[in-house]
């Protein structure tokens, strides 16, 4: 399983990102005659994706709302694509003679093969194996956050600002996390940066500029607009602007943003991530409970329900004083809020 992803892993980055190709005209090209996918071709590539998806977010998303909104000849050879998938608008390249996808020249017809294998061992993948580790301190969380300090759960979420899967968890739960958890003081939340610049080139500059924003206490509201306006965001100038409409002071936001201390705490974040809990894709989870309130079964009880869904892709790490949960993928505010509430019964 390690090695397809492995060789999936070029194309399925290539989907993680989230842009705004504009409109336009539909079916244009830069040649004379104009280029034409025939029904067939396109319903072949649209399964393509879906089954990218699928894979990408370990089976999660099982039927993801994916179609084809306009393609066009971007240079000789080169067709772009642009699907929605689930209301977000992802880029696909592919060659005119529509053999290969863009992205390491991979064949077409190789990655069918090494998708329909990837979703044979999703399928076939036990669900309720859960792994275990250990740290010899605890983990201290530092970072922009919400919620009472005498919350007895802490959640932390590592995230990039252009990755469409943070984007859905932005829309379609933290508000539910906010007024029911934070706001009611169920719930400390974090928001930690874990940018994947190979693909996203606005992620890390949207972390600079949200660090900035928290600087001078507006960093939800900074984070919300960056969220709302990633597709529109084209140089740092915008950044700029919306610090202006925010109505913080322009001048300290510019000079931090291109600070080396910015620079570092993002880093910091993308190193925390990778290195201390080995993270590799967003939005990812932390759940972090007080070892001395609950017990390692009422824990692993407790994420049975997350762990299914995410095919064993649940890990507990275990401090001294504290068991921490980690888990990836844009999971439905459902299986979260069961989760936090599943720990909260067994914390009294």
């Amino acid at each position: 399983m390690k090695n397809l992803y492995i060789g999936l892993f070029g194309v399925l980055l290539l989907l993680a990102g989230c842009v705004d190709n504009g409109g336009g005209a539909t079916n244009a090209t830069s040649s004379t005659e104009p280029f034409q996918l025939d029904q067939a071709t396109q319903q072949e590539l649209t399964q393509l994706v879906k089954d990218l998806v699928y894979v990408q977010s370990r089976g999660q998303l099982n039927n993801p709302q994916v179609t084809l909104q306009d393609y066009k000849e971007i240079a000789p050879g080169v067709i772009l694509l642009n699907f929605s998938i689930d209301g977000s608008s992802v880029p696909l390249y592919i060659t005119k003679d529509k053999q290969y996808v863009i992205f390491g020249m991979e064949k077409i017809a190789t990655v069918k093969t090494q998708l329909a294998q990837a979703k044979q061992q999703l399928n076939n993948q036990p669900t309720g194996n859960l792994e275990t580790t250990s740290f010899p301190e605890p983990y201290t969380v530092t970072g922009a956050n919400m919620g009472s300090d005498n919350a007895s759960i802490i959640m932390v979420e590592f995230s990039d600002f252009q990755c469409p899967f943070c984007g859905r968890f932005f829309r379609q739960s933290i508000p539910y996390i906010k007024e029911e958890w934070v706001n009611a003081g169920r719930l400390k939340f974090y928001y930690k940066h874990l940018p994947l610049t190979s693909i996203h080139p606005q992620a890390e500059p949207a972390a600079r500029a949200s660090y900035c924003a928290d600087k001078q206490g507006k960093f939800w509201e900074y984070h919300d607009w960056i969220f709302e306006n990633i597709n529109t965001i084209n140089s740092d100038q915008d950044y700029f602007n919306a610090a202006e409409q925010l109505g913080l002071n322009v001048s300290q936001f510019q000079e931090c943003f291109n600070s080396t201390e910015a620079r570092t705490v993002v880093q910091n974040d993308l190193r925390e991530a990778t290195q201390t809990f080995g993270l590799t894709g967003t939005p990812s989870f932390l759940i972090i409970v007080p070892k001395d309130k609950v017990s390692k079964d009422e824990v692993q009880q407790s994420i049975k329900s997350l762990n299914q869904i995410l095919r064993g892709g649940v890990r507990v790490i275990e401090t001294p004083s504290q068991y921490i949960i980690v888990f990836s993928g844009a999971v439905p505010y459902t299986f979260v809020n069961s989760t936090l509430s599943s720990l909260e019964q067994a914390l009294g």
